[in-house]
């Protein structure tokens, strides 16, 4: 027993000595970020002249029901639970897929419908985001809407087309 008591004592030493080392070391402080002097930065517009023309029509098509904002990465609204060996590969892909347009609930702060903004001929790259979006929209509960960009679409059309018309009423 007595033996026990001391290579605890003689183990745990090296522990102390170990901890109080790490203690006192001093942290490093972080660096700022210094923009290489060879390295080009420009502004670049955050929507093209058709993705900017639907953002207003779609404001005025939804008014005060939601907020709407464009290019939003897919994984910023949702949530992905499971397994790490199955969660990893669906993280990688919400990472690198955007939404055009996302309509956000005001009062939930979630997102309610996706629109995605189509050019003809449709490539391989928007069926492939096309299909990841509807999957993920799908499973999540929001609605997804297509529009055509080479379409001019009016007010009425568009609230029609997302499925905020108001219901006529018969006099």
């Amino acid at each position: 027993m007595k033996d026990l008591i001391i290579g605890g004592i003689v183990g745990a030493i090296p522990v102390i000595w170990w901890l109080i080392a790490k203690v006192k070391r001093p942290v490093a402080a972080p660096q700022s970020f210094i923009l290489p002097a060879s390295v080009n930065v420009v502004s670049l517009p955050l929507l093209t002249e058709k993705e900017s023309a639907l953002y207003n029509q779609l404001q005025l098509a939804v008014q005060d029901r939601y907020l709407v904002f464009a290019g939003l990465p897919l994984w910023a609204f949702v949530s992905v639970y499971g397994a790490r060996k199955e969660r990893l590969p669906v993280l990688k892909r919400l990472v690198l897929t955007r939404v055009d347009f996302a309509l956000v609930h005001p009062g939930s702060r979630k997102v309610e419908l996706m629109v995605l903004l189509h050019e003809e001929p449709l490539t391989v790259a928007q069926r492939e985001r096309d299909d990841t979006v509807e999957s993920v929209a799908s499973a999540a509960g929001i609605k997804v809407v297509k529009v055509w960009s080479n379409h001019s679409y009016s007010i009425p059309e568009l609230t029609m087309l997302l499925g905020m018309a108001e219901p006529e009423e018969d006099c």
